[in-house]
């Protein structure tokens, strides 16, 4: 524990984070046990049916800026490689099958898609950054600002991550995702913004970039990465609520 104390600081490593999210997930099924038991008609419900749906939901978005922030890690790590976009492609599948399994108990549902689907757009819009790296600067902008608005339009046009009918996860991750890899470096620029975007996502998405402030300052590179395995609870976790 010292050694790796010494390597990348004090603070919360890959694995606490990862606990943070994880904990996130439980309030996102929590919110989806109660929908499904109590409220059978989202959209003819009154508010006071709906106040603790809403609720664990909300609590939820907690973890959006640390798995957009764990994202961005990983593609700098792997330098974009197209293996990761292919895995995070199948994984974005297997969690949109369990998702129209667990949430919309079918076997394929398009009236929204799983919030996964979230990261491949984001691996685009890095991508594209890169690949405008040969043009000039202004140019530059322009091109990643028209994929980061078209991703934002397939995100609202496909309801990518639609809870509750309004409330769209895939732009809190997608927004995050840019911040923590275009900002990257300057980090007191990074977290203020973060926390501000959260703030105006109702509130919740800023405690998780609270979290990420109090990570272990050189977490980003000396830290070791987890286990591949925590990210099959999440698919597994939706699938479980088949079972209500």
């Amino acid at each position: 524990m010292s050694k790796v104390v010494s390597e990348v600081g004090r603070g919360l490593r890959f694995t606490h984070l990862l606990l943070v999210a994880g904990v996130c997930a439980l309030f996102h099924a929590a919110s989806v046990g109660v929908e499904k038991l109590c409220v059978p008609d989202v959209a003819n419900a009154d508010f006071s049916q709906l106040t603790w749906v809403v609720l664990l939901e909300l609590l939820s978005w907690a973890g959006l800026p640390i798995i957009a922030w764990l994202y961005a890690v990983a593609l700098r790590r792997a330098h974009l490689h197209p293996r990761l976009f292919a895995a995070t492609v199948a994984y974005a599948l297997i969690c949109e099958f369990a998702f129209d399994i667990g949430v919309k108990g079918a076997l394929v549902d398009f009236s929204a898609q799983s919030v996964i689907w979230a990261l491949p757009l984001c691996f685009i819009v890095a991508a594209t950054y890169q690949y405008a790296a040969k043009f000039p600067p202004a140019q530059r902008m322009l091109v990643t600002g028209a994929v980061i608005f078209a991703a934002l339009a397939w995100i609202v046009i496909f309801a990518v991550g639609l809870r509750v009918s309004v409330m769209l996860t895939g732009a809190v991750v997608l927004v995050m995702f840019c911040v923590f890899y275009f900002v990257n470096g300057r980090e007191n620029t990074m977290m203020l913004s973060a926390g501000m975007i959260g703030a105006s996502f109702l509130i919740t998405p800023a405690i998780g970039v609270v979290f990420l402030h109090y990570r272990a300052p050189l977490l980003e590179e000396k830290g070791t990465w987890p286990n591949p395995l925590w990210i099959a609870l999440y698919p597994v976790l939706l699938l479980s609520l088949a079972l209500i």
